[in-house]
């Protein structure tokens, strides 16, 4: 039986000093600010995983999608058109996403 390959990461980084902090050394080196909760903390990932779950029970365990172009397509209309234009979000007042920043600018 073959043993699984380890998967690939770097253990040292151009200008990073020690393995363990190698990621928070790329993010620094490309002005991304970690935002990673402490342990134990749900509440950092809530509103990604409530819209995952959402894009999930409202149209992806509802189609069969045949080719990688058919689910980007499906992707692109769910987000842009029906969730960012028509569907209202309680937090921003009952009103879409596109209507929010269209009423801010």
């Amino acid at each position: 039986m073959n043993s699984p390959k380890a998967a690939w990461w770097p253990t040292r980084i151009a200008g990073c000093s020690k393995p363990v902090s190698t990621i928070k050394c790329v993010l620094t080196q490309h002005d991304i600010e970690c935002s990673m909760s402490r342990t134990r903390n749900c509440w950092d990932n809530a509103p990604a995983e409530s819209f995952f779950a959402t894009l999930k029970k409202e149209l992806v365990h509802r189609e069969s999608y045949t080719t990688r172009a058919a689910v980007r397509a499906s992707l692109l209309d769910y987000i842009e058109v029906f969730y960012n234009r028509e569907c209202r979000h309680s937090a921003l007042g009952d009103v879409s996403p596109f209507a929010f920043e269209e009423e801010a600018a």
